[in-house]
């Protein structure tokens, strides 16, 4: 889950640097929350996933779970569409910037 959630994203870097948390959803939910610790080009850090031409100009994120229990109990298992600024037709989402 880590990895399909870190990679590869066509986002706005000041804007993603950031960004304190990743948030990995599935079917609306949100099933995994990840602290992030900095960007990269898409396919420049180990993953089990091989970059693909398409990911070029794209970027990646490294991190591990967050341990924060008031982060993990507010957004854990909670629907995406509840969170401020969700747009269905966006595949990220910054939030509180």
């Amino acid at each position: 889950l880590y990895d399909i959630t870190r990679c590869c994203w066509g986002v706005n870097l000041s804007k993603a640097k950031k960004c304190q948390y990743a948030m990995s959803a599935y079917e609306g939910r949100i099933l995994e929350i990840y602290e992030i610790a900095d960007w990269f080009d898409a396919g420049t850090t180990f993953m089990i996933r091989e970059s693909k031409k398409s990911d070029e100009g794209r970027k990646e994120f490294v991190g591990r779970v967050c341990k924060t229990a008031k982060i993990r109990k507010r957004f854990l298992g909670k629907s995406i569409s509840q969170l401020p600024g969700y747009d269905s037709r966006t595949e990220f989402l910054y939030l509180g910037l």
